[in-house]
């Protein structure tokens, strides 16, 4: 109860707080624009829409310029209408095929690139999926902070470097690129953006906030500032360490055990039987060791001999040797037999 109400009175003052959230989720969802990695989704008529918008000179050569910034060798684009013929020979396609078809004309878009033998063009979709998110990034970023509008952005740090998706961040960060205090909400896993790059904090503590999931599959969203954070405090690190919690649970044998269990029929017969570690070490070491000259060799047999200790006693035995070889770089011979 809500000091200083009574019970009713609580229960009415949270039924009103939670339509007042309802009807705020709504009004946000209406009209927020949406951003989605492009190695997620790509919607088309989505960027079509955003394409129409660079007719304005100003706003594409920002975009080339954003483009150039983070270092993708791009130097220029443009967006391309196609033809006639080309309109045709597509009709053509689509009405051998059966069924009404109105057609459109697509557009497309092309990037420059200069190099030292001269010059070259790719479509967007031949370029890198990092290219295409910082690309799909900046057609979203320019229109949300021109307008002032909200931003929702999901695996915003997808397919980039720290630094190319620290950048639009502080973009909104920053009252000068940023005059109509427009917002982005944005969804990461990449823990480096809870510190500093580049010599400047990327979040402040107040505007980080964490999600965890139950054992019931639901969410738990809940912020930084409930760990009361100094501002010393190394982020990184501590979330890392788990201090804040919100990290996989990561069962690192059943892991091992996947990995282990899983037969190659070309190297390894497909019955093995079980055995303990001292049984593979003694059974696989000459066999797996014997091309390997010294004296790398003996380096070799104490990593295995490491690793075959620290294996679950519930792997077969040649499928630790199977997975050993392929962390030490190893091939297993044919004629390794298990008794």
């Amino acid at each position: 109860e809500y000091r200083g109400f009574s019970g009713a009175e609580s229960r009415a003052a949270v039924t009103a707080l939670r339509a007042m959230s309802a009807a705020v989720l709504r009004c946000l969802r209406a009209s927020a624009q949406r951003f989605r990695s492009p190695t997620i989704s790509v919607n088309r008529g989505m960027l079509t829409h955003r394409l129409g918008r660079m007719g304005t000179p100003e706003l594409q050569e920002r975009i080339a310029n954003l483009m150039r910034a983070a270092d993708t060798g791009i130097a220029d684009f443009e967006v391309v209408e196609e033809t006639d013929e080309e309109l045709a020979v597509r009709v053509a396609r689509r009405q051998g095929a059966g069924g009404d078809f109105t057609p459109q004309r697509q557009t497309r878009l092309l990037f420059r690139h200069t190099c030292g033998a001269g010059e070259f063009t790719l479509s967007l979709q031949d370029e890198s999926e990092g290219t295409q998110q910082m690309f799909h990034l900046a057609v979203s970023v320019l229109p949300a902070l021109e307008d002032g509008g909200v931003l929702l952005a999901d695996e915003l740090d997808a397919s980039l470097h720290t630094y190319l998706s620290a950048k639009p961040i502080q973009l909104f960060q920053d009252p000068v690129t940023n005059p109509r205090g427009a917002q982005l909400i944005f969804a990461s896993h990449d823990s480096a953006l809870l510190g500093r790059v580049q010599g400047r904090d990327v979040l402040r503590r107040d505007q980080i906030w964490f999600t965890e999931k139950g054992e019931d599959g639901s969410t738990q969203l809940f912020p930084l500032t409930d760990f009361k954070p100094r501002k010393e405090d190394n982020r990184e690190r501590r979330y890392l360490t788990g201090r804040y919690g919100a990290v996989p649970n990561v069962d690192d044998e059943l892991f091992m055990a996947a990995l282990a269990t899983r037969v190659d029929s070309a190297h390894v017969p497909p019955a093995c039987p079980r055995a303990t570690a001292a049984h593979v070490d003694r059974r696989l070491k000459e066999g797996l060791f014997s091309n390997v000259d010294s004296p790398e060799r003996g380096l070799r047999e104490s990593a295995f001999s490491s690793f075959v200790k620290a294996t679950p006693r519930n792997v077969t035995s040649q499928g630790c040797a199977h997975v050993a070889s392929r962390f030490l770089r190893l091939s297993i011979p044919r004629s390794i037999t298990l008794t």
